[in-house]
């Protein structure tokens, strides 16, 4: 059961050129799936990301997390490690996942997440407009700014190092 509020919210801009290229390019990799938002200001202020469709279709057919599945509030929010790739390399981090609790059983609250020290990870941001993915495989995950990621040689190597031994 979904909460529909996917239909209603417009929840991302049409890809650029290069951010399709950059899409593409991480799409090649074998056994992702992927998904994109676009971070808002209200989104850098508050600290939160709604799950958009994709997003939530993208985690729960990997495995990854299922929001349907999950309670309300923030005493049911889950944190996973995850990863980032930005134009400054590639760190480690977590997100965190969680139903919000601005609607009333039986509609489930909003999906939400929130990536662990975004804006020190993405300076670049910082009135929001940017498109970023999350490519996942059920066990990592990784985020992308499709704007200023580059199509290297270099970032490649780091899809293998996350995504490599994922069936272990």
């Amino acid at each position: 059961m979904s909460s529909g509020f996917q239909k209603r919210h417009k929840s991302q801009r049409e890809l650029f050129d290069n951010e399709s290229e950059v899409l593409q390019w991480i799409s090649a990799y074998p056994n992702l799936s992927t998904s994109q938002f676009q971070i808002t200001e209200s989104g850098l202020d508050k600290g939160l990301i709604d799950a958009n469709r994709s997003i939530v279709e993208s985690f729960k057919s990997t495995g990854f997390h299922d929001f349907d599945l999950q309670e309300q509030g923030q005493e049911y929010k889950r944190v996973l490690p995850m990863y980032v790739l930005s134009s400054h390399g590639l760190a480690e981090t977590k997100i965190s996942l969680y139903r919000s609790t601005n609607r009333q059983p039986p509609r489930l609250g909003d999906p939400r997440f929130w990536i662990y020290k975004f804006k020190t990870y993405f300076p670049e941001i910082w009135r929001g407009g940017e498109m970023i993915c999350l490519a996942q495989d059920g066990k990592h995950c990784l985020a992308v700014n499709l704007y200023t990621v580059e199509t290297t040689e270099e970032n490649w190597d780091c899809l293998v190092k996350i995504f490599a031994n994922s069936s272990d």
